[in-house]
């Protein structure tokens, strides 16, 4: 559902499990967000991803990348893959 607030493990942490608060906010299939919160999200698609702490800018603008791959995270569970394919926020580049 939209509001959804997972948090998010590259890849390249699974081994010590560092979560990190970057939450999605889904978009249709015509990359529009999603505002009825009531309807599921689709089981595969896009969302815009938020950085919540923005203290920590710094240390993610050395990690996001084009082509990264990650998972949305329940605390030690996977709920789903992910594969950034766009970077949106300059302050990130």
């Amino acid at each position: 559902m939209q509001g959804y607030r997972s948090d998010f493990m590259y890849s390249d942490d699974e081994n010590e499990k560092q979560l990190w608060m970057i939450w999605p906010e889904f978009l249709d299939e015509d990359n529009n967000i999603i505002l009825d919160k009531s309807l599921r999200v689709p089981d595969s698609g896009k969302a815009l991803m938020w950085l919540v702490n923005e203290n920590l800018l710094e240390l993610h603008r050395g990690r996001i990348k084009i082509g990264l791959q990650a998972f949305f995270m329940e605390g030690p569970h996977k709920i789903a893959e992910c594969e950034v394919i766009q970077i949106v926020n300059p302050n990130l580049k």
